[in-house]
């Protein structure tokens, strides 16, 4: 597989050795993004098909090109995408991968940003691990205009975002705090989360409070416009890179900011009423109860229609929809956002 560049025509030719010099030519458009054309080979990859996109470098960086074309050429080689010798037409693709995070040859406490449709993610850790081995950090959601990203449960559709540390023998999890989210109305239906760029605290927990060396985080979500594109990326951020960064500290402790208050007996929900199909919150919060907007997270069988917000003798009730697993679940229960104009608190409800 080589590469010909033709900068006065601004494209890429790739050629491959299944059929000769036959040219596989790639356009260079305005925005400096690489794309393949409609007609390529079919790809497959981990047992789902996509078209390749991958941040082209600017002019001032051509002599580096060769150098992407090989990563992306190791890449193939390294997953053993398979390809087949059948002509096919590309339709919209789900799913997005960017090569050159694979690329990068030193790391810091902030990953380099993945592009993909409608946003730009990345992770930013600052400071080192305190005693018990928390180190605070961000998922950093960079969405365009126009574009939205979901809350831990989307409601009617959506992809929530998700963090897989597994694969870092040093690293026992890493947990979200999401922001306060907001509900939006499509028509059809509704959904919660972030129709702006929004930074998701994170903490990742280490099995010892020193440096685990480069943390490789696995990111699944979702960005929508008119469609959802479900994206994932590999992204890897090395806490000792540089833990008094300036700039890093002030995005987590920004997002960090945003996170709402820990639900008390005066702000908060408790279980009011319960019956088969729905279930019955009293919610208590400063202010007017006009604005207040409950959001609850369903997990291991458990799913929630839109809370309805009733008022009784001058308390607030929300009346939820709810189907449930055939058994009632261990642990401590589920997670929920009360959101009203005086604030927000985040708290769980027992499993019921």
């Amino acid at each position: 597989m080589g590469a010909e560049i033709d900068h006065g025509a601004r494209e890429t030719v790739i050629l491959h050795p299944w059929h000769g010099d036959e040219e596989l030519v790639v356009q260079k458009p305005p925005d400096g993004v690489l794309l393949l054309p409609q007609k390529v080979h079919k790809v497959r990859v981990s047992s789902f098909l996509c078209a390749l996109k991958t941040a082209f470098l600017s002019e001032a960086h051509k002599n580096h090109v060769k150098m992407m074309l090989d990563c992306l050429l190791a890449w193939l080689q390294a997953v053993k995408i398979e390809f087949k010798h059948q002509r096919m037409k590309i339709p919209f693709c789900l799913f997005t991968v960017i090569m050159l995070g694979a690329c990068t040859s030193a790391y810091a406490s902030a990953s380099d940003w993945f592009d993909m449709e409608g946003a730009r993610i990345r992770i930013v850790t600052t400071g080192d691990a305190d005693a018990d081995g928390r180190l605070k950090g961000v998922l950093d959601i960079n969405l365009k205009p126009g574009w939205k990203t979901y809350w831990r449960d989307p409601g009617d559709a959506g992809v929530p975002p998700t963090l897989d540390v597994s694969s870092n023998p040093g690293v026992e999890a890493a947990q979200f705090d999401f922001p306060a989210p907001q509900r939006h109305d499509e028509g059809d239906f509704q959904w919660a989360g972030y129709d702006y760029p929004v930074r998701i605290p994170v903490t990742f927990t280490l099995r010892e409070p020193i440096s685990p060396g480069p943390i490789e985080a696995d990111i699944f979500l979702g960005v929508c416009e008119t469609i959802c594109v479900p994206v994932q990326a590999k992204l890897t951020v090395d806490p000792a890179g540089d833990p008094a960064n300036l700039a890093d500290a002030l995005a987590v402790k920004n997002a960090v900011a945003t996170i709402p208050m820990a639900a008390t007996a005066d702000f908060g929900i408790r279980l009011a009423e319960e019956s088969e199909g729905k279930i019955v919150f009293e919610a208590s919060f400063p202010g007017d109860p006009s604005s207040a907007e409950l959001f609850i997270a369903g997990e291991g069988g458990y799913f929630f229609g839109t809370p309805v917000r009733e008022q009784r003798a001058g308390k607030t009730f929300f009346s939820v929809e709810v189907t449930r697993p055939d058994a009632k679940l261990s642990g401590p229960g589920l997670h929920y956002t009360l959101v009203t104009g005086s604030g927000a608190a985040s708290g769980v409800v027992p499993y019921f």
